[in-house]
C-alpha cells in the first residue's frame, strides 16, 4: 500500500501536542513498518534524516504556500505519486478538497465544534471554511 502523509507538523510544530504526535508518527512507522511504501510531505531539505528509511520517500512542499497552491500541489502529489490513503495529522487542517484517494485525519481537539466561543476568531475560521 502506497501511504501519504503530511509531516509538516513534525517540524513546524514541534515541541506542541501536534507537533510532537506527527513527529513520533513518522519515527515509529521508519522502525515498525517495513512493508507499506511511504511519502512524507515535508517543508524543506532540513531533518528529513530522522524519517529516512528505505521505504519511505521525502516530498518537498515549499512553506510559504497560499491555500490555492497548497490544494493544487498536495492534490498533484496524490495522483502522480499513486497514494492509496493520505493522512493528515493537524486536524484535517492542508486536505485537499476533492478527494484523489481515501483520507484519514487525527483530530486533536473537538473545542472549536463544541465550543466555537471559546476559540480566537483565526483559528476557528480554520475549521468552518
Amino acid at each position: 500500500m502506497k501511504i501519504g502523509i503530511d509531516g509538516r507538523a513534525a517540524k513546524w510544530y514541534r515541541g506542541s501536542g501536534i507537533g510532537t504526535y506527527t513527529y513520533q508518527l513518522l519515527n515509529y512507522i521508519k522502525k515498525l513498518d517495513k512493508q507499506n511504501e511511504y511519502l512524507i510531505i515535508w517543508p524543506d531539505k532540513s531533518e528529513i534524516e530522522f524519517v529516512s528509511a528505505e521505504n519511505i520517500n521525502i516530498n518537498l512542499l515549499p512553506q510559504q504556500q497560499d491555500k490555492f497552491w497548497e490544494e493544487i500541489m498536495i492534490k498533484e502529489i496524490i495522483i502522480q505519486n499513486a497514494i492509496d490513503i493520505y493522512h493528515v495529522p493537524q486536524n484535517g487542517i492542508g486536505l485537499p478538497l476533492s478527494k484523489k484517494c481515501s483520507y484519514i485525519i487525527t483530530l486533536h481537539d473537538i473545542i472549536p465544534f463544541m465550543l466555537p466561543e471559546t476559540v480566537v476568531p483565526g483559528y476557528l475560521k480554520i475549521f468552518i471554511e
